[in-house]
């Protein structure tokens, strides 16, 4: 299933779940605020719309099999820019505008804690077990927080503008961002950079589960999907090894350079 929001003519503003294999809608709901992200929460049965609005950031939780409102979140002073459930459902992160990410309890509705940001924020994400929070902001910066604490741990300086987004590496000991110029493979031990693929504007990242396969969407000008694998520095060069082809030289080549045997 997919979920998409859109605004009729009259300015209403809807939300609807479509089967991807049969292109059919499933379902639908009016709200009364305009509706921009949209997501599902891990085991599918749920759903949390933000709102895009410079004036204010509500949340909606709607749950799919009745087909009703839960409840409504309202923490943030201005838009949501993304939203995202923790792996195992239980919370869920709202990244707002306004330079806050909220942690919120989806059992009772209840904010647990907030992450501030000097600039607005892109992007949050948990790590699988839930300990850590990866944020990206407007001021050009990733940062690692403790989530129990609300301490932040480690910025990664490095990005010449705004990340869009950044994820975990499966293994935990390695994490990717994006921007508009380049995706950045981090240390997350060191907060060094380890690989920078120039790649043009990238709005979202998506890893494999073994961590070996990269999958980026891009921006303007090209719009394209790209496919990366994530190789070690030692991988590399034992691939570069197996697969280096050095030609043959000419004549005149040996003669200039006195390469031996000289051609008669």
């Amino acid at each position: 299933r997919i979920a998409s929001t859109h605004i009729s003519r009259d300015r209403t503003f809807w939300a609807s779940v479509w089967d991807v294999k049969t292109g059919q809608e499933l379902g639908h709901f009016e709200s009364d605020i305009m509706l921009g992200t949209v997501t599902f929460s891990p085991d599918g049965n749920l759903l949390m719309l933000g709102e895009t609005s410079w004036s204010s950031g509500v949340s909606i939780l709607w749950n799919l099999t009745s087909n009703q409102e839960v409840y409504r979140l309202d923490g943030h002073a201005r838009g949501i820019n993304e939203i995202a459930f923790a792996p195992d459902g239980r919370t869920v992160l709202t990244v707002g505008q306004d330079g806050v990410v909220i942690l919120w309890d989806v059992g009772t509705g209840q904010e647990i804690r907030r992450f501030e940001h000097p600039a607005a924020t892109n992007s949050a994400v948990l790590s699988p077990d839930g300990r850590r929070l990866l944020t990206t902001a407007d001021d050009g910066l990733v940062r690692l927080w403790d989530v129990d604490t609300g301490v932040e741990l480690r910025l990664f300086v490095g990005h010449s503008i705004a990340p869009y987004d950044a994820h975990f590496s499966p293994d935990g000991h390695t994490l990717f961002s994006s921007s508009e110029t380049e995706v950045i493979q981090w240390d997350l031990a060191t907060g060094a950079a380890i690989r920078r693929y120039p790649l043009g504007s990238t709005w979202n990242i998506v890893l494999s589960r073994d961590g070996r396969g990269l999958f980026l969407l891009s921006g303007e000008p090209d719009s394209a999907f790209y496919q990366l694998r994530v190789d070690t520095s030692d991988e590399l060069l034992a691939w570069v090894q197996e697969n280096r082809y050095v030609r043959e030289f000419t004549c005149e080549e040996r003669a200039l350079y006195r390469i031996e045997p000289l051609c008669k």
